[in-house]
C-alpha cells in the first residue's frame, strides 16, 4: 500500500470519526424580581434581557474526533454555567451538571421559566408568607426553609448548594450525609408549613420508620401530626409558638433567597 493511499485511509477514519457534542443548550427564561415585575438589560451570560425581562442563549457545539476502531467512548460530560448581573441586585449563577450530557442531540432546549433576582436591600418578609418544607439540625437551634415546589425553581448553583444542607437533616435513606442526623430507626422526617398573613401557621410533620441499613419497613406505620402555631417578625428575626420543637422559639434570618431561607436560634425556649 503506497503512503498516498495510507494517509487518505487515515483521513477517512478520522473524518468519519467527527462526533458533534453539545457544549450548551439553547437557553430561555425570564428574569424577575422578587414580586415578579420583570427586570430590563439583565446580563445573562453574553446577551441582554429585553423590556420583558426575556433572555434567549444560543445553543453551542463542539466537534470530537477519535478512532472508532481503536476507542469507544461515552458521551462527556455537560456542565451549565452562566452569570445573571444587574445592578443593585445580588449576582446569581445558573447551574446544571450533567455526567453524559454532552451528548445531547442537536437542538438541545432547555426552559428555564422565571428566574427571580433579589435586591440587594431585599427584607424576607413578602417569602414568609408562602408554602415551605423545612428540616432542622439535631440540636434544633437552625431551620433550613425550601419552598414547596422548591426542585421546579431551583436552578442556581447556590440554591442547588443549600438543598444539600436542607436534605441531609430530612432523610437518611437518600442522602448518605444524613445517616446520623436523626433519631435511631428514623429514615425520614418531613415538615411542611404554610405562614398566614394573619400570624398564624398550619403544620404537619411526617416521620416515617425504616430499618438500621436506612432501607423502609412496615413493621412500624407512618406518623402524621398536625399542629396550628403562631408567628411574629420583626427585625429580621421570626419568633415561633408551636407544639413542635423544630418550631418553637426565636430565630435570625442568616441566609436567604427567592427558593429558601435558614433561621438560626437566638434566643433558647424552656
Amino acid at each position: 500500500m503506497t503512503l498516498k493511499n495510507k494517509i487518505l485511509i487515515l483521513s477517512t477514519i478520522l473524518l468519519s470519526s467527527c462526533i458533534s457534542r453539545l457544549g450548551r443548550p439553547s437557553l430561555s427564561g425570564i428574569i424577575t424580581d422578587f414580586e415578579g415585575n420583570p427586570i430590563e438589560n439583565c446580563s445573562v451570560g453574553e446577551v441582554l434581557t429585553d423590556k420583558n425581562g426575556i433572555f434567549t442563549l444560543s445553543e453551542i457545539r463542539y466537534n470530537q474526533f477519535f478512532l472508532t476502531e481503536l476507542f469507544h467512548m461515552e458521551a462527556p460530560p455537560l456542565m451549565v454555567s452562566e452569570l445573571i448581573n444587574k445592578k443593585n441586585y445580588l449576582t446569581k449563577e445558573i447551574y446544571s451538571f450533567s455526567s453524559f450530557g454532552g451528548g445531547g442531540r442537536k437542538g438541545s432546549k432547555w426552559n428555564l421559566d422565571t428566574i427571580r433576582l433579589k435586591k440587594e436591600d431585599k427584607k424576607p418578609l413578602i417569602l414568609i408568607k408562602n408554602k415551605w418544607n423545612i428540616s432542622t439540625n439535631k440540636k434544633m437551634d437552625t431551620i433550613y426553609f425550601i419552598k414547596s415546589n422548591f426542585h421546579k425553581i431551583c436552578k442556581s448553583r447556590k440554591c442547588r448548594a443549600f438543598y444539600f444542607e436542607y436534605g441531609q437533616y430530612s432523610d437518611n435513606y437518600l442522602n448518605s450525609l444524613g445517616k446520623d442526623n436523626l433519631p435511631k430507626g428514623v429514615i425520614r422526617k418531613n415538615i411542611n408549613i404554610s405562614f398566614n398573613p394573619k400570624n398564624t401557621f398550619k403544620a404537619e410533620k411526617i416521620i416515617q420508620y425504616g430499618n438500621k441499613d436506612g432501607s423502609w419497613s412496615e413493621s412500624k406505620p407512618n406518623d402524621t401530626i398536625q399542629i396550628n402555631g403562631e408567628w411574629n417578625f420583626n427585625n429580621k428575626k421570626i419568633h415561633l409558638k408551636s407544639e413542635f420543637k423544630e418550631l418553637k422559639g426565636t430565630y435570625e434570618l442568616t441566609k436567604f433567597d427567592y427558593e429558601y431561607m435558614q433561621w438560626t436560634k437566638t434566643i433558647s425556649n424552656n
